[in-house]
């Protein structure tokens, strides 16, 4: 993963910096034009039917579960702008329709990281093995 690590946030960094370059094309809606308010309805509505799509029981939890509250001092804790309970609705109600799968999210339900499965799953053999032992 370390060798992965460094080519892996260039190219993100890179295609972050290309994509923002778009606001500059001569063809972007300029700003307070009825144009930007249009594309801004569209991708509001793009957005929210592609969650709605997307599967409410399978990878919206998966999403919410793998979302780092703690990532940058916690800028992004409220992030996707929701009512606390809707977004609380969706990872304790609509994800205990496949609870078995949640236990490999790389955090909990309140956003906090937590130690991968696999590791959890290993410590829990080997104490296992040790008391077999013992």
């Amino acid at each position: 993963m370390k060798t992965f690590q460094e080519p892996f946030e260039k190219h993100f960094h890179s295609e972050i910096t290309t994509i923002s370059k778009f606001t500059d094309h001569p063809n972007a809606p300029k700003e307070g034009t009825p144009e930007k308010d249009a594309a801004a309805a569209m991708f509001k509505a793009w957005g929210k039917s592609t969650v709605t799509k997307a599967g409410m029981t399978d990878v919206v939890p998966l999403f919410l579960l793998n979302l780092d509250r703690t990532v940058e001092d916690g800028l992004w804790a409220n992030w996707p702008p929701m009512p606390a309970p809707i977004k609380w609705g969706l990872i304790n109600l609509a994800g205990a329709w496949h609870s078995g799968w949640w236990k490999f999210a790389s955090c909990d339900a309140a956003g906090q990281p937590q130690e991968l499965w696999a590791y959890r799953a290993a410590d829990a053999k080997a104490a296992r093995e040790a008391e077999t032992k013992a």
